[in-house]
């Protein structure tokens, strides 16, 4: 049984490189700890999880699409988290994407970004 979780993960730009790396540490833990709990965070782990992450490029007061590119998508190549990103191009176009995937098992977690609230 799959449980749904919000969970809400700001980014600050940070002056110095070690104050962004420091923040990428912390959301790679905050990350982890969603994926597997508290205790239990290993790197193995989350290389073996792929997500599906749709991007709603005119939400957000059109600034997902950025947001995800520029702040979203290093963390969690930083993290080393493996995903498929699609850019939705229509209202439902998640819903049908999802609908046609076939095999959804390959995916561990859905994850939008949008400014839908």
């Amino acid at each position: 049984m799959r449980i749904k979780k919000r969970v809400v993960l700001s980014a600050n730009q940070h002056s110095t490189q070690h104050a962004n790396v420091h923040q990428c540490v912390l959301w790679k833990t905050a990350i982890k700890r969603v994926i597997f709990g508290p205790s239990e965070t290993s790197e193995t782990k989350c290389k073996e999880r792929k997500y599906l992450i749709f991007v709603n490029p005119k939400g957000g007061k059109k600034m997902a699409k950025k947001i995800w590119l520029n702040t979203v998508q290093p963390l969690f190549d930083i993290a080393g988290i493996v995903s498929t990103v699609v850019y939705t191009e229509y209202s439902g176009h998640g819903r049908d994407y999802v609908q046609s995937c076939g095999n959804l098992t390959d995916y561990t977690s859905i994850v939008t970004v949008s400014g839908d609230g």
